[in-house]
């Protein structure tokens, strides 16, 4: 989309850029490639500065053009994006948003939460895509999706926190395990067991591996798979799995799984962060969605006995169950 609030010369110096030759910016651009070059020129006399080094094979931006183009090309995808919704305006545009989650987050929590949502707002229109975290982030900072949702170890750059709670990482078994009746567990405890662990590299892996790292241990995965495999099958007893008590929400109400906390540090340091693009102003309806996720969230961080379900509403209480 060509961005209506780029000037020419901001133009002709984001096609040379992209493709690092004047000829073939030029047929890029449909015009002369004396035009371009004199584009690029005046570009670099607005500057002060030389922004491409000429070489026998093309262009090669310098130090201060890397800067520009970084600049530029932000400019650019958010006049593009402004563009879109100034065209887009509408009632049935005005009430889209589109979302991404990892997976650990479609079991209960995101269903219920867009359901919640749908109920109070019913002209919604709500898309849902489901990735790993680097593709959440991907997709948020290229403005495919304007709420994220996944769980975090640190912060990313070009994406704001909206909102943050704890999300430990817990060791999930069935009831009749061995391990079932322990308080906590220990990393030890943990790879001495046939594990289920999803595939990739989740947070929970990373975890995993940097704990075994530090204790100069290793783990074997017995079975690897989705987290729908992974949960039915640790339901049949024998394996151990490890992940959020918000990804088995429904297996510990219906007393399928317990949750068993592990008594590490870097166990505990695992947070869901609720995220939008940097700089970007949420609509009107991605503004409530935020809102009602944000609270969901914190309601998630009720006392550990209590499951919380989106919109606060507390699930049964078992005592011995986590």
């Amino acid at each position: 989309m060509n961005s209506p609030f780029l000037s020419t010369m901001a133009r002709h110096f984001l096609a040379v850029a992209e493709a690092r030759s004047i000829t073939d910016a030029s047929l890029a651009l449909h015009v002369a490639p004396s035009a371009v070059s004199r584009q690029v020129a005046l570009m670099e006399a607005a500057m002060g500065c030389a922004l491409f080094q000429r070489q026998a094979r093309g262009m090669a931006l310098t130090e201060a053009g890397e800067r520009l183009l970084a600049w530029l090309t932000a400019v650019q995808r958010e006049s593009e994006e402004v563009q879109r919704q100034v065209q887009g305006l509408g009632p049935a545009a005005a009430q889209r948003l589109h979302l991404a989650c990892t997976e650990g987050f479609t079991t209960a929590f995101m269903p219920q939460l867009m359901g919640r949502f749908r109920a109070q707002w019913p002209g919604a229109r709500l898309f849902l895509r489901v990735g790993d975290a680097q593709q959440v982030d991907q997709w948020l900072q290229r403005g495919e999706v304007e709420v994220g949702l996944r769980f975090a170890t640190r912060p990313v750059e070009g994406l704001r926190v909206v909102a943050s709670v704890p999300s430990p990482i817990v060791a999930v078994c069935a009831p009749g395990h061995p391990l079932a009746g322990r308080p906590t567990l220990s990393v030890s405890d943990l790879v001495a067991q046939p594990l289920a662990l999803p595939e990739g590299s989740s947070t929970v892996r990373q975890v995993l591996d940097s704990a075994c790292a530090l204790a100069g241990t290793h783990y074997e995965v017995a079975c690897s798979g989705n987290l729908p495999t992974l949960i039915a099958l640790v339901e049949q007893g024998g394996l151990v799995m490890l992940g959020s008590r918000m990804s088995v929400m429904h297996a510990l109400e219906r007393g399928s799984l317990v949750a068993l906390p592990v008594a590490d540090a870097s166990f505990m340091q695992r947070r869901v962060q609720l995220l939008v693009r940097e700089g970007r102003l949420p609509g009107e309806v991605a503004g409530r969605f935020l809102e009602q996720a944000a609270a969901a969230l914190s309601a998630s961080e009720t006392e550990p006995g209590k499951r919380v379900r989106p919109g606060g509403t507390p699930g049964p209480r078992r005592r011995d169950r986590a």
